[in-house]
């Protein structure tokens, strides 16, 4: 809010007939002269603050900066003299009777016929209902912050808890196939309790880097396969896209299914080879997740839709789930899956 004010001979006067018509609301209305001392205050002020002008000059004096609460004044009121304009600030005072007030102030300067000060008219408004709202409004927020970070952090610990309870399980199974199932199931659960542990330690609980979270997952993979990087390379290029827990939940999956997938399958009988992954966004509303390695890619007459394995279908559903579609190509120089998904 701004406006410029200059005013002729008869200025303090219609500064006082501004005064009479504030005096019907509960906005205080305080006048100072052209040395910026105290010369009116209207009834809304006793009325806000509890004070008279006596007893406000007597405690704080007649100066405007005295009387001014703002730890910013100096600045704020020299910007009101050098612009000649109306400037909006906030305070926080003690009312007579000892409690919290917070008010929102209008400066303006009034000037004369040849442009010298005249007065400093300072119109107060009572906002601390407004602050008390906001102050309850953001201790709910850290209270609410708090309480997510907990939850998170109490099913990274569950899942943890059946992550080891799976490893206790599979010294028991000696049947190969049965223990490979047990170790998918494993790298499943521990990507999605890393996604619970990165919404954990994020400053914003909404939202998780996904791309910084791929860094995760595949690390973690590369160590429970035992693959060396020195053979099998990992290269990403990705960029920082948040993502909801409900998205990040079956795109970490996505991720765990396809990568687990190369690592087991697409190196057969090679030395080396390379897992690529890109992560970026597709204009202002989708993702795009490729996945790609340059392995020995699916056999001859290989259907990914018409594929019974859990693997594929998990793919298939989670894709689904994510309001996503999934394309793959396979050649000589290896498998690519590109999933293009809405971002939330």
């Amino acid at each position: 809010m701004t406006n410029r004010v200059i005013v002729g001979t008869d200025e303090l006067n219609k500064i006082h007939l501004l005064s009479l018509v504030a005096s019907e609301t509960d906005n205080a209305v305080l006048i100072f002269d052209r040395d910026l001392n105290l010369e009116y205050v209207n009834a809304g002020f006793t009325k806000m603050t509890g004070y008279n002008m006596d007893e406000i000059t007597l405690i704080k004096g007649r100066s405007l900066f005295n009387i001014t609460y703002n730890d910013n004044f100096p600045q704020i009121f020299d910007d009101a003299i050098v612009e000649r304009t109306s400037k909006v600030y906030e305070s926080s005072m003690k009312h007579k009777d000892g409690h919290e007030l917070w008010t929102s102030s209008t400066l303006t300067p009034v000037f004369d016929e040849q442009g010298d000060l005249k007065n400093v008219v300072v119109i107060d408004t009572d906002i601390t209902e407004r602050m008390r709202m906001e102050r309850q409004l953001q201790e709910s927020l850290e209270e609410r912050g708090l309480l997510l970070k907990e939850i998170h952090h109490r099913v990274k610990n569950n899942l943890q808890i059946i992550i080891s309870l799976f490893n206790l399980q599979s010294s028991y199974i000696s049947d190969e196939s049965a223990l490979k199932a047990l170790k998918d199931g494993q790298h499943r659960i521990k990507s999605m309790a890393l996604i619970h542990e990165r919404f954990y330690q994020s400053e914003g609980l909404s939202k998780i880097d996904f791309d910084d979270y791929i860094k995760r997952l595949t690390e973690n993979l590369f160590l429970s396969y035992n693959i060396n990087q020195e053979k099998i390379k990992f290269k990403i290029d990705s960029v920082k896209v948040p993502l909801d827990i409900d998205t990040a939940v079956p795109c970490g999956l996505i991720v765990n299914e396809l990568v687990s997938n190369s690592l087991n399958h697409a190196f057969v009988g090679r030395e080396t080879g390379e897992i690529f992954i890109s992560f970026h966004p597709l204009g202002e509303s989708h993702c795009r997740l490729i996945i790609a390695d340059n392995g020995v890619g699916f056999k001859e007459g290989f259907v990914f839709e018409n594929s019974d394995s859990l693997g594929t279908q998990l793919v298939t559903a989670l894709t689904e789930q994510i309001d996503g579609r999934v394309a793959y190509e396979n050649n000589n120089n290896g498998l690519k899956y590109t999933i293009d998904f809405k971002r939330v």
